[in-house]
C-alpha cells in the first residue's frame, strides 16, 4: 500500500518530484554527482555502505518535510501544487503521524549504523535536526521568508551526507552556498508571487542566467585562485548547464522551422 511504500527512503521523492526520465537524470547531475565528489575530494576511501546510510538517513527526515508540505501545508494554500491523487492524499493523511514517527526511527536506526561503523554522527544528526526545524518553519511561512528558508534548506540537503566525512564544515557549507544556495534563491525570487522585480529580470530566460551564474564562478574561482574543489564543481556545473541551454535552443529552433 502506498503508505508504507513511503517509509522507503526516496521512494516519496520519486514518486511526487521526480516523476520523469529528464528530471531524474537532471537529479543524479546536479545532487547526487556533485555530493559524491566533494566527499571524494576530501575523503579518498570512502565507505560506500556509510555513505549509503547517510543518504538513508538524509531522505528519511528530509521527505517528512516533502509529506508536510503536501498533506497538511496544502489544506491552508488558496492555489496548492498538488502532487497526489485523492485516493493517495487520502491514506497519507490519515496515517501521517505514523509515517513520520517510523521515519523518524529509520532516520535513527541509519545514524546508529553510522556510529557502528566508526564514523561521528553528531554533525550530521545535528544536520538532520536543522533540516527538521527548517522544513517546519519552510512550511508555514509565506512571502519573502520562504526564500530564506528554501536557500537554507538546499545548502543542508547537499551538505548533510559529506558533513559526515569531511573535518572541515565551513568548505563544505561555503562550497554549496556558492555553487546551489544562492542560485537557488535567485531562481526561486524571480518567481511571480514574490514581485521581486529586478530578480525577474536577471531570470528573464532561466536557462542563460544559470549558465552565466556558473560561467561567473568560473571567472572567479580562476582569477582568485580558489580551492580546486570550487574550481571543479563551477566547471562541472557550467558544462551541464551549457549543455542544457544549447539543447533548448536547439529544440525551439527545430520547432520554429518547422512552424514557418
Amino acid at each position: 500500500m502506498v503508505e508504507w511504500k513511503v517509509l522507503i527512503p526516496f521512494y516519496y521523492t520519486l514518486y511526487t518530484r521526480l516523476k520523469d526520465t529528464m528530471n531524474r537524470i537532471s537529479y543524479i547531475t546536479t545532487f547526487l554527482i556533485p555530493v559524491l565528489f566533494v566527499i571524494y575530494h576530501f575523503e579518498r576511501d570512502i565507505d560506500l555502505l556509510a555513505v549509503l546510510s547517510g543518504f538513508v538517513a538524509l531522505f528519511s527526515i528530509y521527505e517528512i518535510g516533502y509529506l508536510k508540505n503536501d498533506i497538511v501545508t496544502t489544506k491552508f494554500e488558496k492555489n496548492p501544487t498538488l502532487r497526489l491523487d485523492e485516493e493517495s492524499y487520502s491514506i497519507l493523511d490519515e496515517n501521517l503521524r505514523r509515517i513520520v514517527l517510523l521515519k523518524y526511527i529509520i532516520a535513527l536506526i541509519s545514524l546508529v549504523a553510522i556510529w557502528l561503523m566508526g564514523y561521528q554522527v553528531l554533525i550530521l544528526g545535528s544536520f538532520l535536526l536543522l533540516i527538521d526545524l527548517t522544513y517546519r518553519i519552510h512550511n508555514r511561512v509565506r512571502g519573502r521568508t520562504a526564500l530564506i528558508t528554501f536557500m537554507v534548506l538546499s545548502i543542508l540537503r547537499y551538505s548533510a551526507v559529506p558533513v559526515l566525512f569531511v573535518s572541515d564544515l565551513f568548505s563544505v557549507i561555503m562550497i554549496f552556498t556558492i555553487t546551489i544556495g544562492i542560485l537557488r534563491f535567485i531562481e526561486k525570487g524571480s518567481r511571480k508571487k514574490f514581485h521581486l522585480k529586478w530578480l525577474q529580470h536577471l531570470c528573464k530566460e532561466i536557462n542563460q542566467f544559470r549558465v552565466l551564474y556558473y560561467l561567473s564562478l568560473v571567472i572567479v574561482a580562476f582569477v582568485i585562485d580558489l580551492n580546486s574543489v570550487y574550481s571543479i564543481l563551477a566547471m562541472y556545473y557550467l558544462i551541464y548547464r551549457t549543455i542544457i541551454y544549447l539543447m533548448i535552443r536547439i529544440k525551439a529552433n527545430k520547432n520554429q522551422i518547422g512552424f514557418t
